[in-house]
Formats: structure tokens, C-alpha cells, sequence
């Protein structure tokens, strides 16, 4: 005779030991692609399956989101619990194994020289040489409309401000330095020039003397200069003459001139 006994067959989950690979996006660039280290697990899965219907990955960092580091999560894709037993090698990076990284600015200031040279106000004409000629773009659309940014300039490229003095006459190399305060976008900098020209300045020369007789040869004359010939804050003593100074001039001229 033959006695039939009843028995358990217990099915465990298969144990698996995955590891998830870091990722990483550029600042206002969509959410990269979330993956797993393929090559280990390789012969560890059943049949035809893969992991991808076995765990699900998911980033705590969003489209939008700032420069820094963001945790990756995983759980099982539903039911497979019942047939796996995931083990995440490397679970004690999660936390930060989303990397958000910084985009870049390119900024431009274009040169003012030749024929677009300014001339000489005596006033600083710093923000002239910069409007209309300053520029960014970004390699993120959020970049490129982004208006926090800061620019600062210098003429010797180690101390920068917010702005430099471009007076005197001459030609001026100016750095400039662009930053996000919010620290989404990598530091640009680059230079330009700025030709400032001299103004013109008309100097009358006066004297006397009686029509029909020779002038002395070291007349007295005297040398004015008009005060709307001079640029901003500039008076004539700051340039080396002084209005109603008389002044000893070798000139000399037949008699008879009508001068």
C-alpha cells in the first residue's frame, strides 16, 4: 500500500543585490534618466525578467530645481516583492547621489574703438561704454532670462566693483567678472576697450596795438578760454591757464596789418 502525505513547498524570493548609478542634469535641464549597474545582477534574475519591472527609481530632485545634491529612492514595482529581495549595495550614497551642476553663462561686452570712440565730458562715461553692448546667454532657457545676475568690472583685473571710472582721454581695457548669486550658473569673464578721444579746445589770444605802428616784439597779450568750451567740471585753471592772466608771446607783424 501506498500512503500519500500532505507537504509544504515553501517558494522564497529570489535575493538580488543591486546597485543604482549616480546621475546627474544641468541646472534647468530636465531630470536625467535613472538607472541601475546592470552587470552585477546579470544571471541573478529569473528567466526573461529585468530589473527595470522589478524595482522603480524615483529623484527627490524636480525640473527646476537648484544647484546640489538630491537622494534617488527605489521601491518595488508592485507585487515583485513576492519574488525578489532586493538588496541596494550602495545604499548609504542614495541620499545624495542626484548631482544638479551649475550651467554656464557666456557674457560679452563688444569694444567702443575707431570711429565709435567717445570723447572727452570730464565725467566718467562708464555707463555709456556698457549700455547696449552688454550681453548673456546661458545654457539653460532660465539662465538666459536670468536677471539676478552680477556683474562687476576692473581696470587691472584684480579689484573689481560695481563699476570703474572711464574719464580721462585714452584707450582703457576694462574686465569684467558675471556671477549668479544663487550659484546656478558657473562665473563668466572677459574684457573690453574703450577709446576715450580729447575734446577740442578753442584758446583766443588777444592784444592791442595802434593801427600803422609795429608791434613790440614781446607784446602783452591775453589768453582766454571760453567756459563753454570745457567738459564737465573742468575749470581752467585745471588744465594750466588762468582767465585774465597776461602772457609775454614772441609775435612780430609789418605795419599796415589789419590784426
Amino acid at each position: 500500500n501506498v500512503t500519500i502525505n500532505s507537504g509544504t513547498l515553501t517558494v522564497s524570493a529570489r535575493a538580488i543585490s543591486v546597485e543604482i548609478n549616480s546621475a546627474t542634469s544641468i541646472y534647468g535641464n530636465d531630470i536625467a534618466t535613472l538607472t541601475f549597474n546592470q552587470t552585477p545582477v546579470e544571471g541573478s534574475l529569473y528567466d526573461d525578467d529585468k530589473l527595470v519591472d522589478i524595482i522603480a527609481l524615483t529623484t527627490d530632485a524636480q525640473n527646476g530645481d537648484g544647484v546640489g545634491s538630491y537622494a534617488i529612492n527605489w521601491d518595488y514595482v508592485e507585487g515583485m516583492q513576492n519574488y525578489y529581495d532586493v538588496a541596494i549595495s550602495n545604499s548609504s550614497d542614495l541620499a545624495t547621489l542626484y548631482k544638479i551642476t551649475p550651467a554656464t553663462i557666456t557674457a560679452s561686452i563688444s569694444d567702443k574703438i575707431g570711429d565709435d570712440a567717445y570723447t572727452y565730458t570730464g565725467l566718467s562715461q562708464f555707463i555709456s561704454a556698457i549700455e547696449d553692448r552688454q550681453a548673456i546667454t546661458a545654457d539653460s532657457v532660465d539662465g538666459a532670462n536670468d536677471t539676478t545676475v552680477t556683474w562687476q568690472f576692473s581696470t587691472d583685473d584684480r579689484t573689481y566693483s560695481d563699476s570703474v571710472e572711464l574719464k580721462n582721454a585714452g584707450t582703457y581695457t576694462v574686465y569684467y567678472k558675471v556671477s549668479d548669486p544663487d550659484g546656478n550658473h558657473n562665473d563668466a569673464s572677459g574684457s573690453f576697450t574703450v577709446t576715450i578721444g580729447k575734446a577740442t579746445l578753442n584758446v583766443t589770444v588777444t592784444g592791442s596795438t595802434t593801427y600803422g605802428e609795429n608791434a613790440p616784439s614781446d607784446a602783452n597779450y591775453e589768453i582766454g578760454v571760453g567756459e563753454n568750451e570745457l567738459q564737465g567740471t573742468d575749470r581752467i585753471q585745471s588744465i594750466g591757464l588762468e582767465a585774465g592772466t597776461t602772457f609775454t608771446i614772441s609775435h612780430s607783424y609789418e605795419a599796415g596789418d589789419n590784426a
